[in-house]
Parts: C-alpha cells; sequence; structure tokens
C-alpha cells in the first residue's frame, strides 16, 4: 500500500523484528534455582521442598522437591516485569528459610537447614565456581558418557 507516494512495506519488514524483540524481552523472563540442600551434618534433606513466589507474597508459582541426593531444580517462566522472586524452603523437623532470588539469572546454592531446635537460622550461600564439580555436578548433573547423556 502507498501512503502519500511512500511504500510501508519496507518500513513494516524493518520494524517487525525489532518490536517482537522488545516484546518478548520486556513481557517475560525466568527464575532459576539449582543446588543442593542438606542438614548441619552435610546429609541430604530430602523431605525438602521449594516455593517460589513473587515478593509480594501472592500465590505459588512454582514447586520443586530435593531428589533422595538432595540436589534440586526450581526453574519458571515469570512476568518480565519483576526484577526479584522468594523462595521459600521448609522440611519437616527443620527452620524455614526464605530467599530472594533475581530473574533472568541462573542462580546455584548450597542451602543448609538445621533442625526447629538450633539456636542457628536455616542459610543458603552461592557454590562457587570452584565448588561447583565437586558439591552440585557430580551427584546432580548427568554424566556425559561416549557423547550420550546418561541420566544415573
Amino acid at each position: 500500500m502507498d501512503r502519500g507516494g511512500l511504500p510501508l512495506r519496507p518500513v513494516v519488514r524493518r520494524a517487525t523484528p525489532l518490536l517482537a524483540a522488545a516484546l518478548l524481552t520486556g513481557a517475560c523472563a525466568s527464575v532459576a534455582v539449582h543446588g543442593i540442600v542438606e542438614d548441619e551434618r552435610g546429609s541430604p534433606v530430602i523431605t525438602a521442598t521449594f516455593s517460589l513466589r513473587p515478593t509480594s507474597g501472592a500465590p505459588e508459582l512454582a514447586h520443586a522437591a530435593a531428589e533422595r541426593n538432595g540436589c534440586f531444580d526450581l526453574y519458571e517462566r515469570v512476568p518480565g516485569s519483576a526484577r526479584e522472586y522468594t523462595v521459600e524452603v521448609a522440611a519437616p523437623g527443620y527452620k524455614p528459610l526464605s530467599l530472594t532470588v533475581p530473574t533472568r539469572r541462573q542462580v546455584l546454592l548450597l542451602v543448609m537447614l538445621v533442625s526447629d531446635s538450633s539456636g542457628q537460622d536455616s542459610s543458603a550461600r552461592p557454590i562457587t565456581p570452584a565448588e561447583r564439580a565437586r558439591l552440585y555436578g557430580v551427584p546432580c548433573e548427568p554424566p556425559v558418557m561416549g557423547g550420550r547423556l546418561s541420566l544415573h
């Protein structure tokens, strides 16, 4: 179509990818939290559960549970408008933990839950690159053997 002698088609073709990219990056994001959950002795807390909520306290968006080796993965696509979400960690007999995690970044954590009778609080810290293979990689990531992915 022509508007005042100027063709619209090339302008629309150039603008469409830019508009689509702007809509996609602003419209959605994700929260990705992975790691190991242990007690104060270093044993896996297999009863631990993880709930993802907006920091405003709105209803739960996603839920995950620890595996028998203590590994956990919590991933959820979320609206792009919020930059942080809350992850609540709970297990019977242990003090709960609430963490604020960012969107658009993968978070790898070592979570330590302490017993209800402990004088300490449950805590979490990032797993460093130097610790990744020993703490998370060996027990949690499936090994690649002969070019093929092997699930434990």
